[in-house]
């Protein structure tokens, strides 16, 4: 529903409402007890991406919990947009990338501490209940966005220094992802046919080919590769492996195949205008599949966290790559490479 991606913003923000939904708000899938995710965080679902599988959001996972959240939201509220009665708004969406799709799932105006709700089912279980499309995302994942934002524009007399008045202007926002894998969706092989050789004047013994088409802060901030590159292998040799996509000297070409498209992505990455303003736990980068990238690092004792795997790539990019492949399993990239529908080539 907001289309602003920027992480600095010309007006003020619901601070407290902010650190009371990066606090509080969670998703939670099968075994609510067990497994959550918080603000930036994925959630793992093993389960059918098109039937069953519940998902849960949370504001709070107890009612005393829902109420302090509740307050500070709505204290931070009235105290920028008193004067603004109902123009501040609970949205909560669903969002696919691959699908290209946005669903708006609910959306309240913020009045007082009843309009926040404990739970919101995203999607609930049961065998004949059909996801909600964004959510029918195998490996991919999609993302589950919770904002506090201008439903509508404030009027003249209403708008004043440093508050914001457009529709759609977020005061506040958390982002979820959902992942049937857990795995980072890498660039999807095209045909390298003669055409694509002479556009990029290309030698024919060329076997794959990648080009980064996008520029500016999209490169850091995507959520897909196909966003911001095309990936090129040559059309025979692509056909061959789509023939036998699980023999073992196809499973070999296609994970260096897709580990060099990345190392391409990252080259041009570090290289960005914005690069240096890139924090990967805060938006618009938390999404990103450079936090992806961070996130299939990170997690060991030498590399702990996204922040130290983002150090080890400015510092060491050799060694970078290297974590990378080694972290990288044949199953989170087989189901990234060939297409089982030649109609995909």
């Amino acid at each position: 529903m907001a289309s602003e991606a920027r992480q600095l913003r010309p007006f003020e923000t619901l601070d407290g409402a902010q650190a009371s939904l990066d606090e509080l708000v969670q998703i939670t899938g099968h075994e609510p007890e067990k497994v959550a995710a918080y603000a930036g965080q994925t959630l793992l679902s093993e389960h059918d991406p098109y039937r069953s599988g519940p998902f849960v959001l949370w504001f709070g996972r107890s009612q005393g919990d829902n109420q302090r959240l509740a307050r500070a939201v709505v204290d931070d509220v009235r105290q920028q947009f008193d004067d603004c009665p109902g123009a501040v708004r609970l949205v909560v969406s669903l969002h696919n990338s691959r699908l290209k799709m946005t669903d708006v799932v609910f959306d309240r105006a913020i009045t007082d501490p009843d309009s926040i709700p404990l739970a919101i089912d995203l999607h609930e279980i049961g065998e004949a209940k059909i996801r909600p499309r964004p959510l029918q995302t195998p490996g991919d994942g999609c993302r589950v966005v919770v904002e506090l934002l201008l439903g509508r524009d404030l009027t003249p007399e209403e708008r004043r220094p440093l508050r914001a008045w457009r529709k759609g202007s977020w005061l506040a926002r958390v982002n979820f992802a959902i992942s049937t894998s857990g795995a980072f969706s890498g660039p999807r092989p095209r045909p390298l046919t003669e055409a694509v050789r002479n556009e990029y004047a290309l030698s024919p013994r060329t076997v794959h080919f990648s080009h980064v088409f996008a520029s500016g802060e999209t490169v850091l901030a995507a959520e897909a590769f196909d966003d911001v590159m095309n990936f090129y292998v040559d059309e025979d040799l692509l056909d061959r492996v789509r023939e036998h996509p699980f023999a073992g000297w196809s499973h070999r070409l296609q994970r260096g195949w897709i580990l060099n498209a990345i190392g391409t992505y990252l080259l041009v990455a570090v290289r960005n205008e914005f690069f240096d303003d890139f924090d990967p736990t805060t938006e618009p980068w938390s999404g990103s599949i450079m936090r992806a990238i961070l996130d299939k690092v990170s997690g060991t004792e030498a590399v702990p966290t996204p922040t130290a795997a983002l150090t080890l790539l400015q510092e060491d990019p050799g060694r970078f790559l290297a974590e990378l492949e080694d972290r990288a399993e044949l199953r989170d990239l087989e189901h990234l490479m060939i297409p089982s529908n030649p109609e995909e080539k």
